[in-house]
């Protein structure tokens, strides 16, 4: 399968080089951001997703790490009539086990001066360890029956949008040409469910008197109001980006022990994340990095989820063959957003 998209990429390229127009023909564009509305972008895509939870006590004299199977993927992307594009598929061995199950979708939608976030992810099945990496993970440290489910919409506000590019590390559908930066105000409505049939906390954590020996399930509901600060600098043809958000989290939480509890708390949420790479304008090559953070608190125990997604792309822009222009909705002729999973 990778080496057919591999040759579907290679042979879009023939074709299309075949028919190209000039790269550079602009609409827009300014000395901060260059556009290309004539363009075709393709890129090939190797992607990470995943979710994992810290379980800790309040003191941090009790730690457990819940990870995930990783699954990996490869896919084609890029830009046709300013819509971006994202075509994947898992090429890590598939889990072909009933108790483990992975679903993760994460999806941006970006336009001049906002940024529209959503998150769906649904994972059953983790391995436990007190460590937040190990080299090996072994199947006699896996724990079948927790299922974490996480639903998130964040929206973004970019005040300085005129010269600030924030799609541009994450999907080249424009250039930064020159350094900039933008403060950032967002926010957003999450919803998280833990859940484990025998328990959620590790059995040697807590006594067979506390309460919370039977804590099944954690359920929160959380609005998130933040504001952070973003950069591009470039040098020559390479960029570094860094993005950073932090604010609070107005939840409200329900957890299962054997009975129903309830609870209103604020806590802390971070959003961070960072890309490299170089970009010549005709090709371009990097990676990107974000991870989002949130906290629950349970009595005396602390629940840290983060959603993390790491991207390592190369792509190629070349003119819009005659054809494709020719068949160009005329909607999409003042388009800025660009959508993006």
């Amino acid at each position: 399968m990778v080496r057919r998209l591999v040759t579907l990429f290679i042979g879009s390229l023939l074709l299309a080089v075949g028919y190209s127009r000039c790269i550079y023909a602009q609409t827009n564009s300014s000395e901060y951001i260059q556009n290309f509305p004539d363009t075709l972008n393709l890129r090939v895509l190797f992607v990470q997703k995943g979710l994992q939870l810290r379980i800790q006590d309040q003191a941090g004299n009790q730690r457990y790490f819940f990870t995930p199977w990783h699954r990996n993927y490869v896919g084609l992307g890029g830009f046709l009539w300013n819509v971006g594009f994202n075509a994947l598929i898992p090429v890590s061995p598939p889990v072909r086990r009933n108790d483990l199950r992975r679903f993760d979708l994460q999806g941006s939608l970006f336009g001049k001066n906002w940024l529209l976030d959503g998150i769906y992810q649904r994972y059953r099945g983790f391995v436990q360890s007190d460590r937040q990496f190990s080299p090996r993970l072994s199947l006699d440290q896996e724990v079948e029956n927790i299922t974490i489910k996480k639903i998130q919409t964040t929206i973004t506000y970019v005040p300085s949008g005129d010269k600030f590019s924030l799609r541009f590390p994450y999907n080249q559908g424009n250039q930064q040409r020159k350094s900039s930066s933008s403060l950032l105000m967002s926010g957003d409505f999450s919803y998280k469910n833990i859940m484990a049939s025998d328990g959620i906390l590790p059995s040697e954590s807590v006594s067979d008197q506390d309460p919370l020996k039977q804590l099944t399930q954690v359920e929160s509901f959380a609005f998130t109001a933040k504001i952070g600060y973003s950069a591009t600098l470039i040098h020559r043809n390479y960029y570094l980006h860094v993005f950073g958000l932090t604010g609070l989290g107005f939840q409200r939480i329900n957890y299962q022990t054997n009975r129903e509890n309830r609870l209103f708390a604020i806590e802390p949420a971070y959003d961070v994340r960072t890309a490299f790479g170089r970009d010549q304008g005709d090709w371009y090559t990097g990676f990107y990095i974000s991870s989002d953070y949130t906290v629950t608190d349970v009595e005396d125990w602390r629940f840290v989820g983060r959603t993390s997604q790491i991207r390592f792309f190369v792509g190629i822009r070349f003119g819009e063959p005659n054809f494709l222009h020719r068949l160009k909705p005329r909607f999409l002729e003042n388009l800025k957003s660009s959508p993006s999973i």
